[in-house]
Parts: structure tokens; C-alpha cells; sequence
């Protein structure tokens, strides 16, 4: 958050919305944002018809475990992951732009009539 707080600051970009959406990826949401690129990766490979199965149960990893135990942990995964993860980010960076867009629209029409109509009175 405070990477975020800092470039939001110096990009002049909007504060809130920078450190709200740092909070998606904490250790109770990476875990079924890793499933979920997993399902989709097997989705889009297609992996299910062709019966390939990946054996999900990772070995016993700590926080001060070494980077190559963890990144072999994620290729114990394989394929599905490694397609499914990059299709996530783009998608969930598309669905979120289009919100930030159409929320931001719909402000600004709310105060446009609201403006509006203390005008008119």
C-alpha cells in the first residue's frame, strides 16, 4: 500500500482507488485467485478432455523457504496455471478499468443533475 500511496502521489492519480485495489491480493484472497487462474487455464488449454492431471498438493513450504522451492511448488501446476494466471490479470485489469469508468460516468452525471437542479430552483 504504501508503493502504491507513493506513485499514486506522484503520478497524480487517484489515491483511494490505487490502495483499495492493492488490498485484492492479501493471504486470504491469493489462494482462490491462484484456483481460479488454475480453472481457467484448464479451461482455455482445455485440459480436462485430454485427461491431464496435475497433482495439487504442494510440498511443505514456509515464508523463509528459498524462491526456487517456491517456484517449483507453482510448476508442480503446470501448464494450467502458467496460462490461466497472465488470461486473469488481463481480465480482472479490464473488468476494473471498465468499472472505474462507469462508476466515475455515473458520478459524474449524479452531480451534473444535482448541479442541475440547484440551478433551476
Amino acid at each position: 500500500m504504501l508503493g502504491a500511496a507513493l506513485l499514486s502521489v506522484s503520478l497524480r492519480v487517484n489515491l483511494p482507488i490505487a490502495l483499495f485495489v492493492t488490498l485484492y491480493t492479501n493471504p486470504l484472497t491469493i489462494l482462490p485467485l491462484y484456483l481460479l487462474a488454475y480453472r481457467t487455464g484448464i479451461w482455455v488449454s482445455d485440459a480436462e478432455n485430454g485427461r491431464v492431471t496435475v497433482q495439487l498438493a504442494l510440498p511443505q513450504l514456509h515464508w523463509h523457504s528459498g524462491l526456487a522451492e517456491w517456484t517449483g511448488a507453482l510448476e508442480q501446476l503446470g501448464k494450467p496455471l502458467l496460462i490461466g494466471l497472465p488470461l486473469l490479470a488481463i481480465g480482472l485489469a479490464i473488468a476494473g478499468y471498465i468499472a472505474v469508468r462507469i462508476i466515475w460516468r455515473v458520478a459524474v452525471i449524479l452531480k451534473w443533475r444535482a448541479r442541475r437542479r440547484r440551478h433551476s430552483v
